[in-house]
């Protein structure tokens, strides 16, 4: 299955930025799309660390119009890997609860 990217071109306001930090968590929270955040031009790593922390996939910097679709396929491959991360975690615990639940008391 693949999954949808959404791609945001990331401001340079601090109000605009915090606003689109609430939506990638949002939809992060969700689960069902991968985030692309292109910055227009460098920041610093802290920046970086807050989108990340919101959920962003992966953030790059001014790509070029050719390397775009490359950077789209790289964020959906990645939000796939930690989709996959995710499952064998959660199918872990579902195995350790019924194995407990079937050992008799």
């Amino acid at each position: 299955m693949t999954s949808d990217v959404i791609v945001f071109l990331a401001p340079s306001r601090s109000r605009a930025c915090s606003r689109i930090l609430r939506a990638i968590a949002e939809i992060k929270s969700a689960g069902r799309a991968a985030v692309l955040v292109v910055f227009t031009r460098e920041v610093d790593d802290s920046m970086r660390r807050r989108f990340t922390a919101a959920g962003a996939d992966l953030c790059v910097v001014a790509p070029a119009a050719d390397d775009l679709y490359g950077h789209i396929q790289r964020a959906r491959a990645l939000h796939t890997a930690r989709d996959a991360d995710r499952a064998r975690t959660d199918d872990g615990l579902l195995d350790a609860l019924w194995s407990r639940r079937s050992q008799p008391a």
